[in-house]
């Protein structure tokens, strides 16, 4: 489970209490992604210890312990993306398709609000209204399953 109880702003860099109430929300995650993150966060106590820094931060600056900027992720994370995918990624990308396979797989608008930390579905429903069409994604939750086979089971995003 991810807890998010923080909003972190590059342009003031700063971090706050998240915008809404309902901002505050615990993902649950896949075992496979847990066993990424324990090690994720093995590499990064090692590499803060070998630069004589502490942090609690989940993706922290190795080389201070501070917060990394966000202009460096972003840089990496198109580099990354686009070195091993053919074309850029970007957070916010991830956002939108995460939203995308959650509708695929049959979550309802308010279930999905709920994950993105929306107050309500209408917020989800604006944003988002072309993820909650088949048309525009028939089949994504079926094809995106068979090259990630750790994607879990529809019944894995189901609240109760």
């Amino acid at each position: 489970v991810i807890r998010v109880t923080k909003t972190y702003y590059p342009a003031t860099k700063r971090t706050t209490s998240p915008k809404t109430e309902d901002s505050v929300r615990n993902i649950h995650i896949q075992p496979e992604l847990e066993i990424i993150i324990k090690k994720l966060r093995l590499w990064r106590k090692e590499e803060l210890f070998a630069h004589g820094k502490t942090s609690t931060l989940f993706l922290p600056n190795v080389n201070n312990g501070r917060y990394l900027r966000y202009a460096s992720f972003l840089s990496c994370l198109k580099e990354v993306t686009l070195s091993v995918l053919g074309r850029e990624i970007t957070p916010h990308k991830l956002r939108h398709t995460h939203a995308s396979i959650l509708a695929e797989s049959g979550m309802t608008p308010e279930q999905i609000a709920r994950r993105l930390g929306h107050h309500d579905s209408k917020i989800t429903i604006a944003i988002y209204i072309h993820t909650f069409s088949s048309v525009f994604y028939p089949g994504l939750y079926q094809t995106f399953s068979k090259f990630c086979p750790f994607f879990a089971p529809k019944q894995m995003f189901e609240y109760s």
